[in-house]
């Protein structure tokens, strides 16, 4: 096993916004000595380091930083989770094995609540949500072992305030999601609860359209990037798939007339989808979709309109604005995408579309 005490001290201590002469202080030591841990130049006494646990409200073994060399935590989490997905019981009785060889491990914890959750919600059992709900915040004081990118404090508060909502504690389960609804990450779930269960439709209606926005354009962003996966690797079929995913739901959430933000995103992947008919040899079919975005790009650039209030069922949030990477206008956007798939046909033929298409 490897020991990260010293780095985690240093950490804990930036976290609470200390300098080493204070928590030197805290401590009843020299600031010699908080510097001589910090560099791993010395080890604290067993006595400092509980107290530094108690003072930084974290287990010892978080403290200690224990990191497990044979990647055993990673098999039994694995082991678990396929488990759940098969639906066998067994993962219970595996779960409390697990917990009791790591007690203290945050990565055996989250996975072990996550299995009773799993059951729990599948077999409408409180006691299996009971015990979820205890390892979930238990994870929360080891939560400084964690390393996995994808987990931190608010989305374990996220799987605690779903448990209170399946366990018919929907106003709690509410509280806790709006207060650690970092980045608006449950939208969705609490303007879900709020309309369908509690019945307060004006209340969830903001959560709803945020949801809606961040959603919409989030999987823009999604198809955008397979499509460039999908051009990188010459399957053209999945580009066209993905693109015209793309297009079916913004044509089905465009509200108005005018200008739209939409326009913006569907000249990009008409472009797409003419690299796409080219590197087929359609060069007919590449250049009608060509103009219709050289006719969007126009149009967009004549009036931009950044605003989510073009995007249908996104009411009381007109004043909210969308941008992407891509470019400030459409005309850059299409630009940018040019360059990225080299493809001088297409260029060419984009650099014709838009001259042929000048305003007479």
């Amino acid at each position: 096993m490897e020991l990260k005490l010293s780095e985690n001290i240093r950490n804990l201590r930036k976290q609470r916004k200390l300098t080493q002469e204070q928590l030197a202080e805290i401590l009843d030591v020299t600031t010699g000595s908080v510097h001589k841990w910090e560099t791993g130049s010395s080890i604290p006494e067993l006595r400092l380091i509980l107290e530094m646990a108690v003072f930084f409200d974290c287990s010892v073994d978080a403290l200690l930083g224990y990191a497990v060399k044979d990647n055993s935590f990673c098999a039994i989490r694995q082991h678990l989770s396929e488990l759940c997905r098969k639906g066998d019981p067994v993962a219970l009785s595996e779960a409390e094995d697990a917990l009791k060889k790591y007690p203290n491990a945050f990565e055996i914890v989250f996975a072990c609540a996550s299995v009773y959750r799993t059951f729990g919600m599948d077999q409408y059992r409180g006691d299996l949500l009971g015990r979820a709900l205890e390892l979930f915040e238990y994870s929360l004081r080891l939560i400084a072992q964690n390393s996995d990118p994808s987990i931190n404090e608010s989305t374990v508060y996220g799987q605690i305030g779903g448990i209170y909502l399946s366990m018919g504690e929907t106003e709690k389960g509410v509280e806790i999601m709006e207060k650690h609804n970092a980045g608006g990450m449950f939208d969705g779930d609490i303007g879900l609860t709020l309309s369908v269960v509690l019945g307060q439709s004006e209340k969830a209606r903001p959560y709803l359209s945020r949801a809606l926005r961040d959603s919409v354009f989030s999987l823009m962003n999604t198809v955008v990037g397979y499509a460039f996966v999908y051009s990188d690797t010459g399957d053209y079929v999945a580009l066209r798939d993905i693109v015209t995913l793309g297009q079916d739901l913004m044509n089905s959430l465009r509200a108005s007339e005018g200008t739209s933000i939409l326009d913006k995103t569907n000249a990009g992947l008409l472009i797409l989808l003419s690299h796409a008919e080219l590197q087929s040899e359609n060069t007919a079919r590449a250049y009608e979709l060509l103009k219709k975005a050289a006719a969007l790009v126009r149009q967009f650039d004549a009036a931009p309109d950044f605003g989510i209030g073009s995007v249908r069922f996104a009411t009381g949030v007109e004043t909210w604005n969308v941008h992407d990477m891509l470019g400030g206008t459409a005309r850059e956007s299409v630009t940018y995408i040019l360059e990225r798939l080299r493809n001088p046909k297409l260029t060419s033929l984009w650099e014709e579309t838009m001259i042929n298409c000048e305003p007479k």
